[in-house]
């Protein structure tokens, strides 16, 4: 096969192009992604993952901790119900977290934990 040219998951990025546009996903971010992954060598899996993970990450709104609920909480990884919990009472007993990096504060939020949710969540 030449490199550059999809034939097998050629499908899947054809389906995430049209999933992008219907998205109003920016075309030039879309197609930087896909044509950096072709040029770096990807396999055509690869390159189907990289669109496909960049529409995502696209389409998920980052959660806002001074208004989630303990389910939304709960969608970030790493945090569990009692967490969340801990998360929302803090909230309810001292006000609005200022900045997102202040969830730190809350009992069993470590700053390792912060840095994998840091780009989900918001205040």
């Amino acid at each position: 096969m030449e490199r550059g040219i999809l034939t097998m998951n050629s499908q899947i990025v054809k389906d995430q192009i049209e999933l992008s546009l219907e998205n109003q996903m920016p075309r030039r971010i879309f197609f930087a992604i896909f044509t950096l992954s072709l040029l770096l060598g990807f396999s055509e899996s690869r390159t189907a993952e990289a669109v496909t993970a960049t529409v995502f990450c696209l389409q998920e709104e980052r959660i806002n901790i001074n208004t989630a609920s303990v389910e939304e909480l709960k969608r970030l990884p790493g945090v569990g119900q009692k967490l969340a919990e801990r998360v929302i009472a803090h909230r309810n007993k001292h006000g609005a977290f200022k900045r997102p990096q202040d969830i730190v504060i809350v009992r069993g939020f470590s700053a390792n934990l912060y840095r994998q949710i840091a780009r989900l969540i918001r205040t």
